[in-house]
């Protein structure tokens, strides 16, 4: 198997199209899920996952939440990249505050359509 990408999202359909799109790119990449915070969290931890794909909106721990504690945890060297349904000044803004790697619009928009990255 190739690199490990942790989808964490509590829209399991969401995950499934993930899930979907990797596997019809072709890609060799193993996919971890979880459908809340504190499951990714415990995922991210023990698997060590070279790219998480974290929903911004869930309930309990919401993304920025979510993101900030894997960095705490001292994985520094994961990509998290969030996922919002609509990218603007502020929404850029406090996924750096988090310690995010980039931010994505989520669906129904294609994946990826429109991400920005952070350096």
């Amino acid at each position: 198997m190739g690199q490990k990408i942790l989808i964490i999202d509590d829209d399991k359909a969401d995950i499934q199209l993930l899930q979907e799109l990797f596997k019809m790119s072709g890609s060799n990449y193993q996919i971890l899920w979880a459908d809340n915070g504190m499951d990714g969290l415990a995922i991210a931890q023990k698997e060590k996952p070279e790219i998480v794909l974290l929903d911004i909106r869930m309930p309990t721990f919401d993304g920025h939440a979510i993101c900030q504690q894997l960095k705490n945890l001292g994985m520094k060297f994961m990509h998290v990249i969030l996922m919002t349904g609509s990218l603007d000044a502020a929404a850029e803004a406090k996924a750096k505050s988090c310690g995010a790697d980039g931010l994505c619009l989520k669906l129904p928009d294609p994946i990826f359509s429109q991400m920005v990255r952070f350096s």
